[in-house]
């Protein structure tokens, strides 16, 4: 008989690894098709999240109309073709697009179309949700005014029948009785319902805002910009969910600034007009006594003619005179609207300061001439400027009160806003594109950051040659077996060494029974310790298959499962845990009636865990199980024991001492270094060295191309199975 020793630790020098070279598209594949489901998973959770939104949105629509602004004609008209381009202003777009913000514009808008005064209907389901979008429509208000008081607060319309109703607080006090399409009113109250088609004791919840709060809500959605450079286009736009009223309030708005714009051009006129009417009568009494000075001065001298010299002086000063009176009575007019430091008005002082000194230089030059010239000049000037300016303002006068009479402002309509068929927003194309995109890439991250967190090695190279372990076997997955695991059929539990014998995972077990014959050959009946760092690596499925494979060849195998903890063995040999390993242990007894089989294969026996008990440590400390297992390699050509997790509990540990071969099972891709270190580490510390390493569950990827490209496909399909 055989004994069992315990094997002394063996310190093994690791050997030294070379760094990857760069980039490997293959392994990136395998780790794509690895975390598939994690992937599939965001991406279609963050894309239908789109998709619905995309469609339960409430869509938004945009209305909008175009402004034209004209140039302005000039404010001065018959003094000088020069003054008419120089000082002709053009219109100021930035300018217009703030007066189209303005309080002036927006409150008339407010008030005139109720904007301040919002309506919604009490739901309590999602069907009373729906219908009270529907008979939102039902009620609408001609007018509403509440006295400052209730201005904010909130307000309960009731409809009654016949079209009557009744105006509520909300704390149910009545504040009046009205009809519908007649306006009704009390102390500070006007209301007007237009329309109320709604069923009996239908409540609206009625607010109105201050116009101050309602007028920066409108200013807040409405859009004013210039299209182009410089085109004097202006496109005023509002958004919202409701179509119709979006145009009624662009239009408006348009209405409303057209009517300002109109009246600060009458106001303007009106302004300059009895300036000029101010102005009339003294200029036409200087001219008077203009032409009386020159004529009695001709009278006394008898100049009949000038020299060509002071024919040039009198015209450059008569110019000059005409270009500062105009260029006056332009500051003049621009000074009612605008500040000294705006720049038009700052240009035009500056151009007078230039006047002003071309002046005095000609002053200097007319005092050059003999004194009869110079006050034959100056007579004669003054006739002239007096005359120019004098006909200038009646030309003007004549101009304003036409323009007063029919005042046309510089802003004309190009389009109107019309109630929009389509909506703007949602733009379900692109959400669906952002989707898939933000889907995908949530999807790769998640991939990679649950790669860089939890590291686990699946390539077999890399665990050789970090740990100095060989292998024994690399079994690829087998969707066979994950199928039959997610079916969980009742009974005996079907094995794939005997449902699949052609399985590639079958295969690569073959190939562990053949390197286990030549490591345990000489050593006499083997004990053979299949265990793992963690729970779910697969040693149970190894265990349980390489014990069919080592009795379809012609040994009588014993299978023991040792994890007391939470084995389950007995599912594929359809009899209770009980009793079992546990129970000899504790009991003592006969073996021989504790041990389970299956009709496929008389040649295999298994001895389930038997009862649970709060220590099983206890059990393998003692000389029982010693004995137990001198007298079961007797019995048997090859002995499988079934450990429990090396990580989870100390039992593992304990039972590995007393095998012959043990084996670590691992799984591809789920543990770390740090993981399989600590596990050799406490091997080693207990003096078990693992004889070989058993990669399982190698699934498509790097590993599976290199060792697994080939297949064990090489089989003839239509051979009879035995």
């Amino acid at each position: 008989m055989n004994e069992t020793r315990p094997q002394p630790p063996v310190e093994r020098e690791p050997p030294r690894r070379e760094a990857p070279a760069g980039f490997d598209l293959q392994e990136l594949i395998a780790l794509l098709y690895r975390e598939r489901w994690l992937g599939l998973a965001i991406f279609t959770g963050v894309f239908v999240l789109f998709i619905v939104y995309a469609l339960l949105a409430t869509p938004i629509y945009r209305a909008d109309a175009l402004l034209k602004v004209e140039k302005s004609s000039p404010s001065l008209a018959g003094a000088d073709r020069l003054l008419t381009g120089l000082f002709s202003s053009g219109a100021s777009t930035e300018a217009e697009v703030e007066i189209l913000h303005s309080r002036a514009i927006l409150l008339p808008v407010v008030r005139s179309l109720g904007l301040a005064v919002t309506i919604r209907s009490p739901a309590g389901n999602h069907y009373d949700a729906l219908r009270a979008r529907i008979e939102h429509r039902s009620l609408v208000l001609g007018h509403f005014s509440a006295p400052p008081a209730f201005r904010g607060r909130k307000l309960r319309l009731v409809s009654g029948a016949d079209g009557r109703y009744r105006l509520l607080t909300r704390h149910g006090r009545l504040i009046l009785d009205g009809q519908a399409g007649r306006p009704a009113g009390t102390s500070g109250w006007h209301v007007e319902v237009s329309r109320l088609a709604a069923r009996p004791g239908q409540v609206y919840r009625i607010t109105e805002a201050r116009n101050g709060l309602a007028v920066d809500t409108l200013r807040a959605g409405l859009s004013a910009i210039e299209l182009g450079v410089r085109t004097g286009i202006i496109e005023l736009a509002l958004d919202g969910p409701h179509p119709r009223w979006l145009a009624q309030v662009v239009n408006a708005t348009v209405r409303t600034y057209l009517a300002e714009n109109v009246a600060a051009k009458a106001a303007q006129a009106r302004e300059s007009l009895a300036f000029i009417d101010r102005e009339l009568p003294r200029l036409k009494h200087s001219l008077y006594q203009a032409e009386s000075r020159f004529e009695r001065y001709r009278a006394q001298t008898h100049i009949i003619d000038v020299s060509a010299q002071t024919r040039a002086f009198l015209s450059e000063a008569t110019s000059l005179e005409a270009l500062l009176t105009a260029l006056r009575l332009r500051i003049a007019d621009l000074s009612q609207s605008y500040e000294p430091g705006f720049p038009l008005v700052a240009s035009l002082l500056r151009e007078e300061r230039a006047l002003e000194v071309r002046k005095r230089a000609l002053r200097a030059r007319i005092e050059s001439l003999p004194l009869k010239q110079q006050q034959y000049l100056r007579l004669k000037r003054d006739v002239d400027i007096y005359t120019r300016l004098y006909m200038a303002l009646l030309a003007k006068a004549q101009d304003l009160e036409v323009e007063k009479a029919g005042t046309v402002g510089n802003v004309r309509v190009v389009e109107d806003a019309v109630a929009p068929d389509l909506p703007v927003k949602p733009d379900r194309h692109l959400l669906a594109i952002l989707g898939f995109l933000l889907g995908g890439g949530l999807a790769l991250a998640a991939i990679f950051v649950k790669r860089a967190l939890v590291h686990g090695i699946g390539d077999p190279e890399e665990i050789e040659e970090e740990f100095g372990l060989p292998f024994y076997a690399l079994i690829p997955h087998s969707a066979r077996e994950a199928r039959s695991r997610r079916r969980k059929p009742r009974g005996l539990r079907p094995v794939l060494a005997l449902r699949s014998p052609d399985d590639p995972a079958v295969e690569a077990l073959r190939s562990l029974r053949m390197s286990l014959d030549l490591t345990a050959s000489g050593t006499g009946t083997p004990v053979i310790a299949i265990g793992g760092p963690r729970k779910g690596v697969g040693k149970s499925f190894v265990s349980l298959n390489l014990a069919f494979l080592l009795a379809g060849s012609g040994r009588q195998v014993l299978l023991v499962d040792a994890d007391l903890h939470r084995g389950d063995l007995e599912g594929w040999f359809g009899s209770p845990p009980v009793p079992g390993l546990s129970d000899l242990l504790r009991n003592g007894g006969d073996w021989q009636g504790y041990l389970r089989s299956r009709p496929e294969e008389s040649r295999l026996r298994m001895l389930p865990r038997g009862t649970r008990v709060a220590h099983p440590e206890r059990l393998w400390e003692g000389d029982r199980f010693g004995a137990l297992l001198e007298s079961l390699r007797a019995a048997f050509d090859v002995v499988i024991l079934d450990l429990p997790p090396f990580l989870g509990v100390t039992d593992g540990f304990l039972i590995a001492r007393r095998a012959t071969v043990n084996l670590l099972v691992l799984r591809a891709g789920i543990h770390s270094r740090p993981e399989i270190r600590f596990v050799l580490k406490k091997l080693s510390q207990t003096g078990v060295t693992p004889s070989g390493l058993v990669l399982n569950d190698l699934g498509f990827g790097i590993g599976a191309y290199r060792y697994y490209r080939y297949g064990y496909g090489y089989r003839d399909s239509k051979a009879v199975k035995e």
